[in-house]
C-alpha cells in the first residue's frame, strides 16, 4: 500500500521540528518558525525553493548574530537589508538588459539611462539609505542620535577646535559650538526641525557605512567601528576618505570621530527583522 504523500506543511513541520533548535534566536516559537516556512512557500513557484530561499535566509541572519568581527558583521547587516528590501530576485547587469531587451524596454540607448534604469531595481545603496530614512523602522530622536554618531573637528573663529556632527552640523544655523554640539537638546537642533535636514543628513549618513563596505570589498580595506564596554560607547579617532553626496562639507579632511558601534546597528536590524521579512514576503506574493 503506497504511503500518503507529504503535503507541503507536514514537510515544514518536520524540517522546522529537527532544526528549530539551530534558530531559537531567529524565530521566538518552533510555530513562529513554521508559520514563516509556510509564507515562504505561497511565495515560490516550487517547495524546494521555499525552503531553499527560508533556511538560507534563516541562517545568514543566525550567522549574523553569531558574529564577532565588527566590519564582517556590517557587511551581513547591509546584504540582510538589501535582501529583506528587494522586490525581486538579484540578477546580475548583463542580464538585466538582455531581458528589458527581449521585452523591448531599452527605448533610451544612453548607458547612463540603463544603469540608472538597472540600479532602481537593484542598487543596494539606495535600499540601505531608505531603510535608515523610514520611519516605521527608526523614530527622529533614533535618526539624531545616528546623525550624532560621526563626528569631525572645526576650527573656530577664535582658532580653538570644537567636534560637531558630520553630516548635519551648519554653522550658520547651529551657531558656534565650543565643545561640539552632540550634548545639546534635540529640539534645539535644526535637523530635529527641518525634514529636509534630517533627510539629507541621513542620507549621507548611510551612505558613509555603505562606503565603507565598499572599500573592504572592492580596496581591500579595512575599518573600524566603536566598541560598547559598561553601557557606553567608546570614541574611535580614525581616518576615512570620503565623497560627499549629499550635502556640502568642504572643510572635511577625513578625520573622523566614531562613536557608533555595529553592535547599535545589529540592535536596530534586530528590533525590524520581523517587519522587513513580513514586507519581504507581503512583496513577493503581490508581485
Amino acid at each position: 500500500m503506497n504511503k500518503q504523500k507529504k503535503t507541503p506543511k507536514d514537510v515544514c513541520e518536520d524540517l522546522v521540528k529537527k532544526d528549530f533548535r539551530f534558530f531559537k534566536e531567529v524565530y521566538s516559537s518552533e510555530k513562529e518558525m513554521l508559520e514563516y516556512c509556510m509564507k515562504f512557500q505561497q511565495i515560490y513557484e516550487t517547495l524546494k525553493r521555499a525552503f531553499e530561499e527560508f533556511f538560507s535566509l534563516s541562517e545568514f541572519y543566525r550567522a549574523m548574530k553569531l558574529m564577532k568581527i565588527d566590519f564582517i558583521k556590517l557587511l551581513m547587516i547591509t546584504s540582510l537589508i538589501e535582501k529583506l528590501s528587494s522586490k525581486r530576485d538579484f540578477i546580475e547587469f548583463s542580464e538585466w538588459v538582455s531581458e528589458k531587451r527581449k521585452k523591448n524596454m531599452l527605448r533610451d540607448k544612453s548607458i547612463g539611462k540603463v544603469w540608472q534604469g538597472y540600479n532602481k531595481d537593484f542598487g543596494c545603496s539606495g535600499k540601505f539609505r531608505r531603510f535608515f530614512q523610514n520611519p516605521e523602522y527608526l523614530n527622529k530622536t533614533e535618526q539624531m542620535a545616528l546623525l550624532k554618531s560621526i563626528c569631525h573637528f572645526i576650527r573656530n573663529d577664535t582658532s580653538s577646535m570644537s567636534l560637531v556632527p558630520l553630516f548635519c552640523y551648519n554653522k550658520e544655523l547651529c551657531g558656534a559650538r565650543n565643545h561640539g554640539c552632540m550634548f545639546d537638546s534635540d529640539e534645539n537642533c535644526p535637523a530635529f526641525q527641518e525634514e529636509k535636514i534630517l533627510k539629507e543628513g541621513i542620507n549621507e549618513f548611510a551612505n558613509f557605512l555603505y562606503s565603507l563596505r565598499n572599500r573592504f570589498i572592492h580596496d581591500a580595506h579595512m575599518f573600524g567601528l566603536s566598541s560598547e564596554a559598561l553601557g557606553t560607547t567608546s570614541f574611535l579617532l580614525t581616518y576615512v576618505p570620503y565623497k560627499f553626496r549629499y550635502i556640502k562639507r568642504p572643510l572635511y579632511k577625513g578625520s573622523v570621530v566614531i562613536r557608533l558601534s555595529v553592535d547599535k546597528l545589529e540592535e536596530i536590524l534586530n528590533r525590524n527583522f520581523k517587519k522587513l521579512l513580513n514586507e519581504f514576503i507581503a512583496t513577493r506574493k503581490s508581485a
